[in-house]
């Protein structure tokens, strides 16, 4: 009977226990769906103390995910391998006839570059200076609605500031949007803030390539009439500062009765970057930040160079 009485007992207390239970998980749920609100509003409205801390919490994992992304390389390469072999034949016979081709046009291009230093040569064209980079790897992409950004492990102890252009191999990337000390975030030309001054084709005809969201940014025209076709190359204009004259952006392609542009660098595909050291407008934005990281003696050598 006294055990049938202690069973009665506990069961009872289970009971009771089991509300309370439930009190506090609906308690804890109710206090973390007000942060994440909070969290919201205060991104939407791009609070200064939110973006210290995304940075502060930035620069301490910007390290590790760098670490993480360079362990994994060997696996993504040799899943690429993997891939590469089993892609259809249609798929190589196309790429051996691209291969054809550009090795037809190489002759043609050489041709046009002895003309190019002749003619240069007589005008007495004072050659452009190419100035020095900071290489980075992208750590972490950001692919929401119409934001499109990147982070690089690459910040202001390099010398990394606000505004500066961002290059890869195939052509312009973006620009660098804010800067932490040791990572920045990019912002992508196919963002819904970017906007990149133009020139379009052999005539230069002016445009702006206005990100939206989308992997093709669109091409808005300055002035009607301006003979654009398939296929012609967009390069920046350096109007205003922000990006120097003739860095490749991509080549322009029709959509319906408008058009965009299919950018050189895969936005979706980015594994190294290079910052290049242009002072632009927005320079005055990071001024603050840097004297304060030459004032702390910061700085990590070994990462510039010149391409």
């Amino acid at each position: 009977m006294r055990r049938l009485r202690d069973d009665h007992v506990n069961l009872t207390r289970r009971g009771t226990e089991r509300p309370a239970a439930r009190r506090g998980l609906r308690a804890t749920f109710a206090l973390l769906l007000l942060v994440s609100a909070a969290l919201v509003v205060l991104s939407r409205i791009d609070h200064p103390a939110l973006r210290e801390l995304r940075w502060r919490v930035a620069d301490a994992w910007t390290p590790m995910m760098s670490a993480t992304v360079a362990a994994m390389a060997p696996v993504r390469a040799l899943a690429k391998r993997f891939a590469e072999r089993a892609a259809p034949g249609a798929e190589v016979e196309r790429l051996a006839a691209e291969n054809r081709r550009l090795a037809t046009e190489a002759g043609r291009v050489a041709a046009l570059e002895r003309q190019l230093a002749d003619l240069s040569a007589l005008a007495r064209v004072v050659p452009q200076r190419e100035g020095p980079f900071v290489s980075g790897r992208v750590v972490a992409t950001s692919n929401g609605a119409l934001a499109r950004t990147a982070t690089i492990d690459a910040g202001r102890l390099d010398g990394v500031r606000i505004g500066y252009p961002v290059v890869n191999g195939d052509g312009v990337v973006g620009r660098v949007l804010e800067t932490g000390g040791a990572g920045a975030r990019v912002l992508l030309l196919s963002d819904l803030a970017s906007r990149v001054p133009a020139i379009v084709g052999r005539q230069g005809t002016l445009a702006v390539v206005a990100g939206d969201g989308s992997p093709r940014p669109r091409l808005e025209v300055v002035a009607d009439g301006s003979g654009i076709t398939e296929g012609d190359g967009v390069a920046t204009s350096g109007i205003g500062g922000l990006f120097p004259r003739g860095l490749p952006l991509g080549r322009a392609v029709r959509d319906g009765d408008r058009w965009r542009i299919e950018p050189h660098a895969r936005l979706d595909a980015l594994e190294f970057v290079a910052v290049m050291i242009h002072p632009t407008p927005l320079g005055d934005l990071d001024r603050e930040a840097a004297a304060a990281e030459r004032a702390q003696g910061g700085g990590r050598p070994g990462r510039g160079g010149t391409p």
